[in-house]
């Protein structure tokens, strides 16, 4: 699995320029509930700068939910 500075490098040289808290957000809610899916589609920016997701999709692994027995 690749690090949040690792896919942060790659957006960048692709010429994406996401900010760092947001793509960290993603991915620790993607571990934190033990998804199979994370889709942000679409991720726009705002007249004042702001990251939104005006769309997600999020998929949780059937097979953890004994470890998230409170959600």
């Amino acid at each position: 699995a690749e690090t949040s500075s690792e896919i942060l490098r790659s957006a960048q040289k692709k010429g994406l320029p996401l900010p760092s808290d947001l793509v960290t957000k993603f991915i620790n809610l993607f571990f934190e509930l033990d998804t199979t899916l994370l889709e942000i589609n679409p991720l726009v920016k705002t007249s004042n700068g702001e990251f939104m997701a005006l769309d997600a999709k999020i998929k949780l692994d059937d097979s953890a939910l004994g470890r998230h027995k409170d959600r």
